[in-house]
C-alpha cells in the first residue's frame, strides 16, 4: 500500500486520518519566541479565544528536518509514499518537502516517492488527502494516485468568506487592494483558490447571507453531482446559518464539518466560514 502524508493545515482530525492509515504532520505556530505544534500543542478553539484576547500569533511550514526524517524513515523501509502538501500559492511546504525528496532519490532510486501540490487548503486539502487514502486502501498503484490527485487538483473548487480581511493581508495571502474594497460600505469580498492555487477575491456582495446563497449557486452550477461538501468553521452561529443555506439550495449534499484548525486560521481571524467541494465525480478506475 501506498503511504499518504499530509499536513494539518488539511483540518481533518487525527481520527480521520488514523481510520484511512494517513500519517499527518504539524505545522508550526508561533506566539512571540514560544513555538507550537498546531493541533497537538494548541487546539483551533484554544487559538481563537487567545486571538480575541489580543495575542499575535504566525504560522511557520514543517521544517525541512522534519520531511526529510519521516520521508527517510520511511524509504528505509521500501514504503511507497505520496505527501500532498498545502498550496504552494500560499506557503512554501511543497518546495521544502520537496527538496527532501530529491535529496532521497539518489540513496532510493527505485522508491515510488512524490510530494504533490494541492493547490488547495483546509478543508479541500483534507478532502483530497481522504480521497487519496481511501483510494491507497483500496489497493491503488502508485500511478493511479497520483492520476487521482491530478484528477483533484483540477476539479477542488473553494468558497471562503471571512469577518476581517486585515488577517489575510497581514500574512501577505491576499492583495492590499482586495482588503481595502473589503472594508468600503460593507463589501464582502468572495474569496476562493485560482487554477494556480493563489487566494483570489472573485466576486463581491453585502451581507453574510447573501454571500453564501452565492458561493452555493455556483456549487451548484459549477458540480455535476453528486453534492459533498467539506465544511469549516470557528464560529457556531455562521456555521448554523451556512447550513440552513445549504439545506435550503443543495438538500441533497453529504457534509464534512470541521472546526478550524490553526494553521489556516492564523491567517483568517475569528468568524471564518469556508468550504469545498468537487466538480466532477472521481472515475471509478481511481476509488470505488
Amino acid at each position: 500500500m501506498v503511504q499518504i502524508i499530509t499536513d494539518s493545515s488539511s483540518e481533518f482530525l487525527e481520527q480521520d486520518y488514523i481510520d484511512l492509515e494517513v500519517i499527518p504532520l504539524h505545522l508550526v505556530i508561533s506566539e512571540g519566541e514560544k513555538e507550537y505544534q498546531d493541533g497537538k500543542d494548541i487546539s483551533g478553539k484554544e487559538l481563537f479565544k487567545a486571538i480575541k484576547e489580543g495575542r499575535e500569533f504566525k504560522s511557520a511550514q514543517v521544517p525541512y528536518i522534519d520531511y526529510l526524517l519521516l520521508f527517510e524513515e520511511l524509504a528505509s523501509q521500501g514504503q511507497a509514499f505520496i505527501y500532498l502538501s498545502i498550496s504552494s500559492g500560499i506557503s512554501g511546504s511543497f518546495s521544502t518537502a520537496s527538496l527532501a525528496v530529491e535529496e532521497l532519490r539518489g540513496a532510493y532510486p527505485q522508491l515510488d516517492m512524490a510530494v504533490v501540490d494541492s493547490r488547495a487548503a483546509s478543508v479541500g486539502q483534507g478532502l483530497m488527502a481522504t480521497k487519496l487514502a481511501k483510494a491507497a486502501k483500496q489497493g491503488k498503484s502508485f500511478d493511479d494516485l497520483m492520476e487521482l490527485a491530478s484528477f483533484l487538483q483540477k476539479h477542488i473548487r473553494h468558497g471562503l468568506i471571512v469577518s476581517d480581511l486585515d488577517y489575510l493581508s497581514k500574512g501577505g495571502r491576499l492583495k492590499k487592494s482586495e482588503v481595502i474594497l473589503g472594508s468600503l460600505m460593507g463589501i464582502q469580498p468572495l474569496i476562493t483558490f485560482d487554477p494556480q492555487g493563489n487566494l483570489v477575491a472573485k466576486d463581491k456582495t453585502r451581507g453574510r447571507k447573501k454571500a453564501y446563497r452565492i458561493l452555493l449557486n455556483q456549487a451548484l452550477e459549477e458540480s455535476e453531482g453528486p453534492y459533498e461538501l467539506a465544511i469549516v468553521y470557528n464560529e457556531k452561529k455562521s456555521l448554523e446559518q451556512f447550513l440552513q443555506s445549504v439545506d435550503e439550495l443543495i438538500p441533497s449534499a453529504k457534509k464534512h464539518i470541521r472546526f478550524l484548525g490553526c494553521a489556516i486560521g492564523v491567517h483568517t481571524g475569528p468568524d471564518t466560514l469556508g468550504f469545498a467541494y468537487l466538480t466532477k465525480e472521481v472515475p471509478q478506475h481511481l476509488i470505488s
